[in-house]
């Protein structure tokens, strides 16, 4: 078995398991009790920001979001707020996004949480427990190597 060559890093690497852990089985609690319904999107924003570009370039865009009102088995009216795309450049216009007002969303829910509500795509459930499993394999295999310059 290698050698952990940085101990705080295997610590890192072994906090974020406990967390992805937590993540996947906390998606698939919700993926068991989940609803399907098309919500229809009743207000697109904007906002400026800086996007990345690789490892250290940025630039100017603009960031979209949707409110997406859906309505529960139960008739209950809910709302989520969701992702609606990026444009090069500040202050665009909202025809850049992608959802208009009045547009359909599939969205997955939680009928007993109702802050619990997703798009429903793959990247929007299993993302960010995704992106935490990466850091823990990246933190993990660079537990086993030895830093640079170190004799």
């Amino acid at each position: 078995m290698p050698e952990v060559k940085s101990r705080w890093l295997f610590l890192v690497s072994m906090a974020l398991a406990l967390v992805a852990v937590g993540y996947v089985a906390d998606r698939l609690i919700f993926l068991a009790r989940a609803e399907h319904t098309t919500g229809e999107v009743v207000e697109v924003t904007s906002r400026n920001d800086s996007c990345k570009t690789g490892k250290s370039g940025s630039y100017p865009c603009t960031v979209f979001t949707a409110q997406v009102r859906y309505y529960s088995a139960q008739g209950v009216e809910r709302s989520v707020e969701v992702r609606a795309g990026v444009a090069r450049g500040r202050d665009r216009r909202l025809s850049h996004a992608t959802y208009k007002v009045g547009s359909p969303v599939e969205i997955i829910y939680n009928p007993r949480r109702a802050s619990e509500a997703y798009r429903d795509y793959k990247m929007d459930i299993w993302g960010k427990p995704l992106f935490v499993l990466f850091g823990h394999l990246a933190t993990l295999f660079g537990s086993f190597t030895a830093r640079r310059g170190a004799a």
